[in-house]
C-alpha cells in the first residue's frame, strides 16, 4: 500500500535524513516511525508508573493517618446487634 504524503517539507526531511543513513525513503520512515512509536509509548509507560507510585504514595499516606473514630464499623453505619438498622 502506498503513503501519499503532500507536503515538501516531509519530502525533503526524508530525502536529506535517508540520504545521511545511506537507506531508502522508505526504510527511513519505517525507522523513523519505529522510533517515535518505540519513544511514545516509553512516555506512556513511564507516565502510568508515576501514577502508580503517586497512588501507592497516598495509600501509604492514608493508611499512616491516625483512627479518630474507635466506634466499631457497624456503630458508625448504624447497624444494631440483629445486623439491622435501628
Amino acid at each position: 500500500m502506498a503513503l501519499n504524503i503532500k507536503s515538501d517539507l516531509a519530502d525533503q526531511l526524508a530525502r536529506r535524513v535517508a540520504d545521511k543513513l545511506g537507506a531508502s525513503i522508505t526504510e527511513t520512515v519505517i525507522q523513523a516511525l519505529r522510533e517515535l512509536d518505540e519513544r511514545i509509548e516509553d512516555e506512556q509507560r513511564q507516565s502510568e508508573e508515576a501514577r502508580q507510585s503517586e497512588i501507592l504514595a497516598l495509600i501509604r499516606r492514608i493508611q499512616d493517618m491516625p483512627d479518630l473514630n474507635d466506634r466499631s464499623v457497624e456503630d458508625i453505619l448504624g447497624y444494631n446487634e440483629r445486623g439491622t438498622f435501628d
